[in-house]
This record gives C-alpha cells, structure tokens and sequence, in this order.
C-alpha cells in the first residue's frame, strides 16, 4: 500500500490532517513509525517540492546521514541528518513532534537498542538501524554514541547516568527534554522545567 489515510498517520507526524484524504505511506525501516516520517512528506513540508512530482525529481539531490536515497517512502527519523541540495537538517523531537532543525553538523547521536557477540567482537545494535563492531565491550543497551555520518566512526560515547541529558521518546511527555537525576531499575527519576518527573527508563534517549 503506497499511501495511508491521513487521519491514521501517528500524532508524532508534522502534517496538517485537514488536508486530502491520503497521504504517503512509509517503507519499513530501522526507525518506530512514531519516530519517522516518509521522505515526501518531509520534502513538502520543508517547501523542497510541493507534488509528487516534484519530489520525483528533487530526489537525486536528497541524502540522509550523508548516504543517497533512491525512494519517496523512505523513513527519515529521529537524530537523522537529512540533505536537500545544500541545506541540511536534523530531525528532532520536541513536545511530541517531529521536527526538521537546519544544521550545519556532520554527526548524529543513536542510541544503542542491543548487542551481539561476533568472533570475539561485540556488535552494537543502533537505533538508525546501523551495526558497529567494537573491540572492547564498555557499552551498554541505552547508552548513546555520538557518529561521523557517513562514515559512522564513534566519536563519543555518552552512557545513559545520572547527569546526562535526555529526550523523551515514549510515554504521555514524549518530546520532553530533561537531565537525567537517577535511575531505579526501569524507571528513571529526570528534572525537567525545575520539576522533578518519573518514567519508563526504555523512554530516555541520551543525548551529546
């Protein structure tokens, strides 16, 4: 199915639902669907192209995380660098919204979802979808790495710990940005706005 009926598309989605009827729907991807929005619909909402037509074509000049991108339905989500000629932006998360912010940078934080063990090496699995092989196993799952794109070396390791600051990506205050206070098993203690809040500690994205 190539498009979805626009009232169903998830309320992280930056569209405006009193338009047509239908929209373009998102190829599968390394990003939750509430995290990502297709290719087109960003482009439009960017002012890139404003028909689908016009997508088609602007599309050789599109790159995210600095790596070309041949399908209008290709997801584009959070901490991605999206480039459209010569203007890029990093998708953000900001009260429940995704968001495009004009940057200048060459890298991008993920967050890592899990590990495996390959010959003796450790696989880091990312929330982009990216595998990274390191030698040494000093990460842990919800612990974030700071990238080069397109290259994806590991520029800095940011754990997950009291004092580092966060996103929200889930729960009822999804968007959410705070410093991380303590964490209790699966919940986290954070202070955002001079209030002291309490959530999921799946919720907590941390950031450079």
């Amino acid at each position: 199915m190539s498009h979805l009926k626009r009232h169903a598309a998830p309320t992280t989605w930056t569209v405006n639902r009193k338009e047509t009827s239908f929209m373009t729907s998102m190829n599968p991807g390394p990003h939750k669907k509430e995290h990502a929005m297709p290719l087109s619909i960003w482009m439009r909402t960017l002012g890139a192209a404003s028909t689908a037509r016009e997508v088609k074509k602007v599309l050789g000049e599109v790159t995210v995380d600095g790596r070309k991108v041949n399908h209008v339905r290709f997801p584009v989500g959070f901490q991605d660098i999206l480039t459209i000629g010569k203007e890029s932006y990093q998708i953000t998360f900001k009260q429940g919204k995704l968001e495009a912010e004009k940057t200048t940078a060459k890298e991008k934080t993920a967050s890592i979802k899990g590990k495996t063990k390959i010959k003796g090496k450790t696989q880091l699995n990312m929330s982009d979808g990216r595998n990274i092989l390191v030698e040494k196993d000093e990460y842990k799952v919800g612990d974030s790495l700071v990238l080069s794109v397109p290259d994806q070396k590991i520029v800095k390791h940011v754990k997950l710990a009291p004092g580092v600051k966060i996103v929200l990506i889930g729960g009822k205050h999804a968007g959410t940005e705070g410093v991380m206070k303590e964490i209790k098993g699966n919940t986290i203690t954070y202070e955002a706005g001079g209030k002291a809040e309490t959530t999921l500690k799946k919720y907590a994205y941390a950031l450079a």
